[in-house]
């Protein structure tokens, strides 16, 4: 969402030609599902590398961190 504030879908580039075309492609946000096993699957991925990149533990019960999403 932040770099559709700077970039929108009809930005230009220095030249005047779309800022989106040829390999950048406009990116389009997905809503968030708690139900979603994928969506789900990313958070905990994603937390887990952080967590082992600080050394602090890692989770990866898909229950428990889907109940943490629910209250956020």
């Amino acid at each position: 969402m932040d770099l559709l504030s700077l970039f929108p879908k009809d930005a230009k580039d220095k030249e005047g030609a779309p800022f989106w075309s040829g390999p950048k492609r406009c990116p389009s946000a997905i809503p968030f599902d708690v139900n979603n096993k994928d969506h789900i699957g990313f958070v905990v991925a994603y937390a887990n590398l952080i967590a082992f990149s600080l050394k602090i533990p890692e989770n990866r019960d898909f229950g428990k961190v889907s109940e943490i999403l629910k209250g956020v």
